[in-house]
């Protein structure tokens, strides 16, 4: 039986974490209790996620010509995903991430190359969209690519999921075009649409689902966050999965929460993300 397939498009870059005692007030300086570096980005994590639940991932970005970028693709090839890269002059992607005591995570992003990412890539990999059964968007990289990317998953009936972060306003026609739009709390007002079908990620206070003009509240799975980094993009990740195998949304969401809250309680986000015997 043929896997599912899932297209991605997303940032990605070299992610350094620190764990400090609380973050940083006016004019201090903090002293990390340690650092962590891993290749990361929404769309990179998401692209992890879906593939070390079994199912066969594509990962569309631009990065520089340089060892950052190179790293980040290696290590998607070791996580069973196919990187096609955009290799332009401009320096890979890079993020710091502080973490409190508390679980609560704080993210600093340098776009870089992230930003080069452009249609015509898109358009020249088109045959990667005629064999997808979903295609997993973020506000990460260009509108153009995202544009492109969305183009071509209706032009061959692939399920579009927007996960709109980092959050900007949107129409409801624009928001309507995707299978699903999944926000946070706070992604989810800033929106300032409503999408027929939506799902509101509220952490610890659980999911609020929207469908066919009805609202349902899922409550979390109990977990004990020690990093919330990238719970969001694992729990796209194996939405994304859930509703590629034929699960209906309420499933498909259960499935997601149980993944974030397996991630959560876990240190940084490459270790945290989950296998599917461990969802199971």
């Amino acid at each position: 039986m043929k896997r599912p397939v899932i297209t991605v498009l997303g940032l990605c870059g070299r992610s350094v974490f620190m764990k400090v005692d609380h973050f940083h007030r006016s004019g201090e300086t903090l002293h990390a209790e340690n650092m962590y570096v891993e290749p990361g980005g929404k769309g990179y994590n998401q692209a992890v996620a879906a593939a070390r639940l079994g199912l066969q991932v594509n990962f569309l970005a631009a990065c520089g010509d340089d060892e950052d970028g190179r790293a980040c693709a290696q290590f998607l090839l070791r996580e069973g995903v196919t990187p096609y890269i955009q290799t332009v002059d401009k320096p890979t992607a890079f993020a710091a991430i502080l973490t409190d005591r508390d679980g609560e995570n704080r993210v600093t992003v340098c776009r870089g190359a992230a930003d080069s990412l452009s249609a015509a890539f898109v358009l020249n990999h088109e045959d990667i969209f005629k064999h997808s059964d979903a295609v997993l968007l973020n506000f990460e990289v260009p509108d153009e690519a995202n544009e492109k990317a969305a183009e071509l998953a209706e032009k061959y009936g692939a399920k579009l999921i927007l996960n709109p972060a980092p959050a900007r306003p949107c129409t409801a026609e624009y928001l309507n075009r995707f299978y699903c739009v999944t926000p946070n709390r706070s992604e989810a007002e800033i929106l300032g649409s409503r999408a027929n079908r939506e799902i509101v990620t509220l952490g610890e206070d659980g999911v609020l689902v929207t469908e066919n003009g009805e609202t349902y509240h899922l409550p979390a799975f109990p977990a004990h966050a020690r990093d919330t980094t990238g719970a969001g993009d694992c729990f796209n990740g194996a939405l994304a999965v859930a509703l590629c195998e034929g699960k209906t949304l309420p499933e498909a969401v259960q499935f997601a929460q149980k993944a974030a809250a397996i991630s959560v309680a876990r240190d940084f986000v490459m270790p945290a993300l989950p296998y599917r015997d461990e969802i199971e």
